[in-house]
């Protein structure tokens, strides 16, 4: 899991939602919005569509903070964003590393479209 001074309160996951801009990755839509905070901070938002199991969607939200958590997203100050992560339904079938690497991508997709 990750610290919860990098984790989106309800008020901005709300905001970030109908405000944001929206990339796409291999696994993720990725909904953004530039802050005014010294780091990002993340939201993982997990559909019934993914699995209507809560375990599962439980099992896979701790799996993708691990992924951010070690990917070192949360060490960069370059840029700092209020980013949503919502899986599409192939996550389920992809391992740990692989969602890491993609998630290692996000830094580049955000910074590109917003120069």
């Amino acid at each position: 899991m990750i610290a919860k001074t990098f984790k989106l309160n309800r008020n901005l996951i709300k905001y970030t939602l109908e405000k944001g801009e929206e990339v796409r990755s291999k696994f993720f839509i990725i909904r953004y919005i530039k802050n005014t905070e010294t780091s990002s901070k993340y939201c993982v938002i997990i559909s019934k569509k993914i699995s209507n199991k809560a375990v599962v969607r439980n099992r896979l939200r701790r799996v993708i903070y691990e992924a951010i958590r070690t990917s070192g997203l949360l060490e960069t100050k370059n840029h700092s964003f209020n980013t949503i992560l919502i899986p599409k339904k192939m996550v389920l079938e992809k391992d740990f590393n692989a969602l890491q690497k993609d998630i290692s991508t996000f830094p580049n997709l955000l910074i590109n479209t917003n120069e």
